[in-house]
């Protein structure tokens, strides 16, 4: 799927699979830090030398890290809850089905019925013009690409406002998504960095 503004489709997927690998990497970080917290300061009080305070200060860091990583994690996933409970799971799930095997129809609207039967029918709240509106907005989001970092990424999210017509209609879209994926990153590696530095605090400290 190549379309402007799929990361509309993409994103809330992609919480929904990462959600409990997301809390436990999140939690692993934060309990390295916490034993690297500890020897670091018991390494910056009884140990000697100009860098005896390091571990500690990298522990420190670490945790931020990881509150950071949690907070986002934990918006995103009440952002997506929201858009779901807003349109209802059957809808979603089959605007996600339609959108990606590109089935989906200038100015068709997905509906559920009081059975909850998907159905699609034409709509004047969904015109095929506003269709066709939201995806020229989408297309010049994506080709705009800014000097700033991750360039692709801050286009695609842009490119998915404009798909579903603002924010109001995605939540999950409210937060900059490239700090999350920054923090996501960051938070993968404070593990090793932890595990490293709870040894060099060891040998410090004894």
């Amino acid at each position: 799927m190549n379309t402007a503004g799929s990361l509309s489709i993409i994103l809330p997927i992609v919480e929904r699979i990462t959600r409990v690998p997301g809390k436990l990497l999140a939690l692993l970080s934060a309990g390295t830090s916490v034993l690297v917290i500890l020897v670091g300061g018991f390494a910056g009080y009884y140990g000697s030398g100009g860098t005896k305070w390091l571990p500690l200060t990298v522990g420190l860091i670490s945790l931020v890290v990881a509150a950071v990583f949690w907070v986002r994690r934990a918006r995103l996933e009440k952002f997506v809850d929201q858009t779901i409970a807003m349109h209802g799971r059957n809808i979603f799930d089959s605007v996600s089905a339609k959108i990606t095997d590109g089935s989906t129809e200038p100015g068709e609207v997905i509906e559920v019925t009081e059975s909850g039967v998907v159905e699609s029918s034409s709509a004047e709240k969904d015109s095929k013009t506003d269709w066709q509106q939201r995806r020229q907005d989408a297309q010049a989001e994506a080709s705009a690409k800014r000097d700033t970092f991750f360039p692709r990424l801050e286009a695609a999210q842009r490119a998915a406002i404009a798909a579903v017509g603002g924010v109001q209609n995605a939540p999950y879209l409210t937060d900059d998504l490239r700090w999350t994926v920054v923090s996501a990153i960051a938070t993968a590696v404070t593990p090793v960095v932890n595990l490293l530095f709870f040894v060099v605090g060891l040998v410090i400290w004894l």
